[in-house]
């Protein structure tokens, strides 16, 4: 993968608060074992320590985001089949049952991640438009619709058929815009991207991004 998708991957990436003051420390340890590679630590401190004081607890919520967090470890030792099932099996049902979108629906994304990363680009694509990216317009969540613009771009940029880079250029200016428009740090990746990828967004381009409502497969949200 090329320096500037691995930037926007890495940067896409915001790590969640611990929902008690008392795990802190827990959490700072984890991420500081991930930080320099010990990944079999920072694996324990999650399944030894953390999840079993969630269970006894009874804590359905933060136990699904700690194994959320397991299964971001996992694939990044390579184990994709296991942190698929954990994200497929145990996370992603409690948010359906708690009727939280936007978790489920960044769990849906990073379902689609893992399945890019196992060669099933289709499906990953599929993922966002039919699943993630419906669920932040009922969210009306302009920045996550931002970072997963981009990354639905990076899918079709890898996939390139037919239309796809078309449409990956249109999702880019489309975040883009909001970035602009938000005044958020991504604005400059994004920026990073159309550069590296030889993309512009021309001038007919801005004028339609003005209501993206009129652009068709905007994969965003449109008022009415």
């Amino acid at each position: 993968m090329p320096s500037w998708q691995r930037a926007w991957q890495a940067a896409r990436t915001r790590p969640r608060q611990m929902p008690r003051t008392r795990w802190r420390s827990w959490t700072s340890t984890q991420t500081g074992c991930i930080a320099r590679g010990e990944l079999d630590e920072a694996l324990r401190i999650r399944t030894e320590e953390q999840l079993p004081v969630y269970e006894r607890l009874g804590d359905v919520r933060a136990k699904a985001v700690t194994q959320g967090k397991i299964a971001d470890i996992l694939a990044a030792r390579g184990e994709l089949d296991e942190a698929l099932r954990i994200r497929t099996e145990e996370e992603l049902p409690v948010y359906e049952r708690l009727g939280d979108v936007r978790s489920r629906a960044v769990t849906q994304g990073k379902i689609a991640d893992i399945a890019e990363l196992k060669g099933h680009l289709d499906w990953a694509i599929r993922t966002y438009v039919d699943d993630v990216f419906p669920a932040y317009e009922q969210l009306g969540d302009t920045r996550l619709l931002i970072v997963d613009r981009a990354n639905l771009a990076l899918k079709l940029l890898r996939r390139q058929h037919g239309s796809d880079r078309a449409q990956a250029n249109e999702l880019l200016c489309l975040a883009l815009a909001d970035a602009h428009r938000l005044r958020i740090p991504e604005a400059a990746q994004i920026e990073q991207l159309l550069e590296q990828a030889g993309m512009t967004c021309s001038e007919d381009s801005r004028a339609a991004l003005s209501n993206p409502c009129d652009t068709p497969g905007a994969y965003g949200p449109c008022k009415t």
